[in-house]
């Protein structure tokens, strides 16, 4: 999958799931079955690109370093305390927005 794409569904899957009620990782679950995105490592497009990118997948923390929301901002991790992917969804996909915008060159 292209980077391109794989923010374009990133964002569409946080978009569509960050204030739902019940379990986050349901959540994407569910998402990806909807959507035909079986199979995608950790329900995460972001995992599945640094996975397929990373030259040694059998060391998953360095893998990280191939995130793409890593590829934007050095210190970005979907598990920081402020925006926990699980614990603070909404701060979550507020995140991946402004990591998008700086991606893209807009304003922040």
């Amino acid at each position: 999958m292209l980077l391109n794409e794989v923010w374009k569904f990133c964002l569409k899957l946080w978009d569509d799931i960050y204030d739902k009620s019940g379990s986050v990782c349901e959540n994407k679950e569910t998402w990806m079955v909807e959507n035909d995105f079986e199979g995608i490592l950790n329900d995460c497009f972001f995992c599945q690109f640094a996975y397929d990118e990373y030259p040694k997948p059998e060391n998953h923390g360095a893998m990280c370093d191939f995130c793409p929301g890593v590829l934007v901002d050095l210190k970005f991790d979907c598990t920081r305390s402020e925006y926990h992917y699980i614990a603070h969804p909404k701060e979550f996909r507020r995140r991946l927005h402004q990591l998008n915008k700086k991606r893209i060159g807009a304003k922040v």
